[in-house]
């Protein structure tokens, strides 16, 4: 039986032959700018584009170019077998990829060393009389097993967040074959804060909060979102305005949606404490470890 192909068939063909790879075009222009992008808001905000974009273009090329018998009869002038879906089920099945490695907020856990002695740190339960050779006899800070540990040793991090340090400038050195390890312990995210707590808050206006300080902030991180600093002053940090001012005596913040007691404050400054830092040692490894908040040199 012989078909007769419309203006509306061929319209309907090519749009349905084309729009795919055209949408798989778009996809690698994504890529590239994805790819070069050096801000990551511009990367968070290319990233559920790019997703939406090649999950439609495998929906198109799977279910509607070659999964139509009717207009595969027609393309074919034949039956639907003739067209070959098996790759393009396969395709429908794989998982989305991009080209470039994506960050995980999976922390990856340590092993205990098999060449000296294994150190176990936890801010929640522990303390730095304790001998720091089990979880149930961990240390509480981070520094007090950086200053006891040798060539070989290995120090596992619990998770929570760390107003300590990692300052090996008296403690040991690594040696070939035997490394100095500071990892996660593998049960949440470690993060070592160089940045002072700040307490007594009051409140001044609606999202508006105040505290003493006696250090000099360079910036202010309220759960993760940086704030602007405020260009006219303390009376500029008005209710969600997003903005901060200091003067050398007292901080002035907008929490917006949240509060002094309920937000994960970091506030970065010269005066900080450096969070990681050596000298003249060699053999130091360091895995799964997030480090903020720290002063003026080293990490």
């Amino acid at each position: 039986m012989n078909h007769v192909i419309s203006k509306e068939d061929t319209v309907q063909m090519f749009r349905r032959r084309w729009t795919a790879p055209l949408i798989l075009i778009l996809v690698c222009v994504f890529a590239f700018a994805f790819a070069y992008a050096e801000r990551s808001s511009i990367k968070d905000a290319l990233r559920p584009i790019l997703m939406q974009i090649y999950a439609r273009a495998k929906s198109i090329y799977a279910n509607q170019v070659y999964r139509d018998a009717s207009f595969a009869s027609i393309w074919s002038q034949g039956t639907a077998a003739h067209a070959d879906v098996s790759h393009l089920d396969r395709l429908a099945q794989l998982p989305i990829q991009t080209p470039w490695k994506v960050w995980s907020p999976k922390t990856p856990a340590t092993s205990p060393s098999t060449i000296g002695k294994t150190y176990y740190v936890d801010g929640k339960t522990g303390s730095d009389s304790n001998s720091g050779l089990s979880l149930s006899k961990a240390f509480a800070t981070t520094q007090h097993a950086a200053d006891v540990v040798q060539a070989g040793d290995t120090v596992l991090i619990a998770a929570g967040i760390y107003h300590s340090t990692i300052r090996m400038i008296n403690g040991a050195s690594g040696e070939p074959g035997k490394p100095i390890t500071f990892g996660s312990y593998g049960n949440g995210p470690v993060i070592i804060d160089g940045s002072p707590i700040v307490t007594g808050w009051r409140q001044i206006s609606g999202s508006v909060w105040e505290a003493r300080i006696n250090f000099k902030p360079i910036a202010v991180v309220i759960n993760a979102v940086p704030l602007k600093p405020s260009l006219d002053g303390a009376i500029g940090v008005t209710p969600n305005s997003g903005l901060w001012y200091a003067t050398p005596s007292s901080l002035r913040v907008d929490f917006g949606r949240t509060t002094p007691a309920k937000a994960d404050i970091v506030i970065p400054s010269t005066q900080n404490e450096t969070v990681v830092y050596f000298y003249n040692k060699d053999y130091l490894i360091f895995n799964g470890l997030t480090v903020r908040g720290s002063g003026a040199g080293g990490i």
